[in-house]
C-alpha cells in the first residue's frame, strides 16, 4: 500500500514538474518570436562543434531552433511596471566562428501593451575587454605634411596655442545610445511624468539584472570631492609619470563639468536629472532630460556616458 501511495506521489510531482516547464516555455516564445522576426535570429545547427552539442546533451536540452535560442536568452522581469528586460547571447561555439557570429541583443517588452523597445547590440560579446582606460592626443605642433591643403597661416595659428589635453574614446568615437527605457518613456508617460523614485527605481533594476553592475551611486558634490582625491593619490604614485599634469587636469576638468551639470540640475528642477556611478577608477554619468508640459506632452531624452582615469 506504501508503495502504490508513493508510487502516485512521485507521478504526479513529474507531472507537475512538466507541467511547469512548458509554462516557462510558453511564456518565452513571444520573446523568441520576435527575436527571430525582427533580428533574423536563426541558429546554425550544421555549424555546432562537437562539444557544444555534448553540453546540450548533458543539459537534456535538443537542437531544435526555439530550445537553441531560449538556451541562450535571460529574461529579467521588473514588476513595478509589468517590463521584461531581455538579453540574447548569440554565441553558440560555431567551427570556423568569425566575429559576425557572436553578439548581444538587448531589448524591453512592455506587457503591458505586448510592445518590444530594441535597447542595443553588443558586438564584442565574445570579448575578453581589458580594464584600462584608453586615450587619444593631439599633437600640439601640425605641419604641411600631416595636414595638406591648410594654409600656413592657418597653421601658424593652431601652432601657438600650446595645450595639454588628453581626450577620452567617448569624445573621439560615439558611444552606442541604449534607447529601450527612452522609447518606453515617451510612449508611456507623453501626457504624465514618472516621479524621481520611480526612475531611480527602474534604472538600479536595470543596471543590477541586466547588466551586472558593480558601481555604486554617488552623491555630486562631497562624493565627487572624495574620488578625485582618490584619484589624485593614484595618479601620482604611478611608477611612469610622464603625463601626470595631463591626467591631473583631465581628471580636474571632469569633475568640475559634473559639479556644473549638477547644478544646472537643481536649476533645472525636475526636468533635468543626473546619475553619477563609481566603479573603480570610472565614472558612469547618466542624465535624463524632459522637456513640454501637460499641454503638449513630454519628450524624454536618455544619455549615459564613462569616464575613466
Amino acid at each position: 500500500m506504501r508503495i502504490i501511495i508513493l508510487l502516485g506521489f512521485i507521478i504526479l510531482f513529474s507531472c507537475t514538474a512538466k507541467k511547469h516547464t512548458l509554462v516557462r516555455e510558453e511564456k518565452s516564445l513571444p520573446v523568441i518570436e520576435y527575436l527571430k522576426k525582427e533580428f533574423r535570429v536563426h541558429p546554425d545547427i550544421d555549424r555546432l562543434d562537437s562539444f557544444y552539442r555534448e553540453k546540450l546533451s548533458m543539459e537534456k536540452k535538443s537542437l531544435e531552433i526555439d530550445s537553441l535560442i531560449k538556451y541562450n536568452l535571460w529574461e529579467h522581469y521588473y514588476a513595478p511596471l509589468n517590463l521584461n528586460f531581455v538579453e540574447y547571447n548569440n554565441n553558440f561555439d560555431y567551427k570556423n566562428r568569425n566575429d559576425s557570429d557572436c553578439y548581444s541583443i538587448y531589448f524591453l517588452q512592455d506587457k503591458n501593451t505586448g510592445k518590444y523597445y530594441p535597447d542595443f547590440i553588443n558586438n564584442y560579446a565574445c570579448w575578453i575587454i581589458e580594464d584600462f582606460c584608453s586615450f587619444s592626443w593631439m599633437a600640439n605642433k601640425l605641419n604641411s605634411r600631416e595636414m595638406p591643403g591648410i594654409s600656413s597661416v592657418d597653421l601658424a595659428n593652431y601652432n601657438a596655442i600650446t595645450i595639454n589635453r588628453r581626450f577620452r574614446k567617448g569624445e573621439t568615437r560615439p558611444e552606442q545610445p541604449r534607447k529601450a527605457i527612452e522609447s518606453y518613456l515617451n510612449d508611456i508617460y507623453r501626457f504624465s511624468r514618472p516621479l524621481k523614485k520611480q526612475l531611480d527605481s527602474l534604472f538600479y533594476f536595470y543596471d543590477l539584472s541586466l547588466y551586472n553592475r558593480r558601481d555604486t551611486l554617488i552623491n555630486m558634490s562631497n562624493d565627487l570631492f572624495e574620488f578625485m582625491t582618490q584619484q589624485v593619490n593614484q595618479i601620482k604614485s604611478y611608477q611612469y609619470q610622464d603625463h601626470e599634469n595631463a591626467a591631473l587636469i583631465y581628471l580636474k576638468e571632469e569633475i568640475s563639468l559634473l559639479l556644473l551639470k549638477g547644478q544646472e540640475a537643481k536649476n533645472a528642477m525636475d526636468n533635468l536629472y543626473y546619475w553619477v556611478y563609481k566603479y573603480g577608477h570610472r565614472l558612469r554619468v547618466r542624465s535624463l532630460l524632459t522637456t513640454g508640459n501637460t499641454n503638449s506632452g513630454f519628450f524624454y531624452s536618455i544619455t549615459e556616458n564613462e569616464l575613466c582615469f
